[in-house]
């Protein structure tokens, strides 16, 4: 069995960032998924703009890979950092 990669992603108000960063991770991952199962967890860390809109759509383009966790508030870097870590596979 393939060894699993979990990629974890803090955003924080990166609405025009979050598609960018999704394509270029994705471009890695098709590189990398005949050797490695491969996810990744994009936590919205409580961002104001419409980041999460953003995300939800990169989990709709790409759901055998992305996931979403979202935060009710800000909890920092550590925090959404350690949710991703609790939803990761």
């Amino acid at each position: 069995m393939k060894k699993l990669i979990s990629i974890i992603a803090p955003m924080y108000n990166e609405e025009e960032v979050c598609p960018l960063y999704v394509e270029a991770t994705m471009k890695v991952v098709k590189e990398l998924e005949f050797k490695y199962r491969m996810e990744i967890i994009l936590v919205n860390d409580g961002a104001k703009d419409h980041t999460l809109d953003k995300m939800y759509e990169a989990q709709s383009k790409y759901p055998d890979y992305v996931g979403v966790v979202n935060l009710t508030r800000n909890f920092g870097l550590e925090g959404a950092v350690n949710a991703g870590l609790k939803s990761a596979t």
